[in-house]
């Protein structure tokens, strides 16, 4: 597996209120729905689109470090390694 962005190609198959159907091209057995909202304003069913997908490990590292801000808020003064948290 490459840490290079890959590009899909998805078909709009169905648009119900908000939220847009979107086909894998080639395999209709995989499906996702997605808000029009986040779509391109002109898509409508039938439009092909073409998404790209690649790793984003700055934010990865941001919403780490803010879970481990928050661990240390909730166990503040009871747990100093923060190793024995549990819900």
């Amino acid at each position: 597996m490459s840490n290079q962005p890959t590009a899909q190609h998805f078909v709009v198959d169905a648009i119900e209120g908000t939220l847009a159907r979107l086909v894998l091209y080639g395999d209709d057995a995989t499906t996702f729905d997605m808000p029009l909202a986040l779509l391109p304003s002109d898509t409508k069913e039938g439009s092909h689109l073409a998404v790209t997908f690649a790793l984003d490990e700055q934010a990865r590292l941001q919403e780490a470090a803010k879970a481990r801000e928050l661990l240390k808020e909730l166990t503040a003064g009871t747990d100093p390694t923060q190793t024995e948290f549990q819900l």
